[in-house]
């Protein structure tokens, strides 16, 4: 009997022990991270550019947890891949004939207020509105 108490108690405590364990390793949501959705989501806008022939505004979409991009000249989005820089994606064409860089860029209260295009060579920069 006293074998079977002692065996009992020890299971619980080796349950309590796996469990913390368990929650300790990662097995548990970390609350502490950002929602990659809501990163994401404050790239979303339109951005209004300035001094470019080719498109005066650039549009910036969140579909399905991706980014999609495109001017007021194109009707298609493109998705934005992310780079291994923080605020930097890239597009490129479906035939691979057009590279694009889309830098977000962040005011002094650290929010997503502008963007730089560079593409063909050229860079063109535009203000989110508000």
């Amino acid at each position: 009997m006293q074998v079977l108490r002692t065996l009992s108690i020890f299971v619980f405590f080796l349950a309590v022990y796996a469990t913390s364990v368990a929650q300790s390793s990662g097995n548990k949501p970390d609350d502490s991270k950002p929602d990659s959705v809501a990163i994401l989501q404050e790239y979303v806008g339109t951005y209004n550019v300035k001094g470019n022939n080719d498109f005066s505004k650039a549009i910036v979409t969140l579909e399905g947890g991706k980014l999609y991009g495109h001017t007021d000249t194109q009707t298609q989005a493109m998705p934005l891949s992310p780079t291994k820089v923080p605020d930097v994606f890239s597009i490129t064409s479906p035939d691979n004939s057009v590279d694009v860089t889309v830098t977000f860029l962040r005011n002094d209260t650290k929010k997503v207020s502008s963007i730089k295009i560079y593409y063909n060579g050229l860079e063109t920069r535009g203000e989110k509105e508000k």
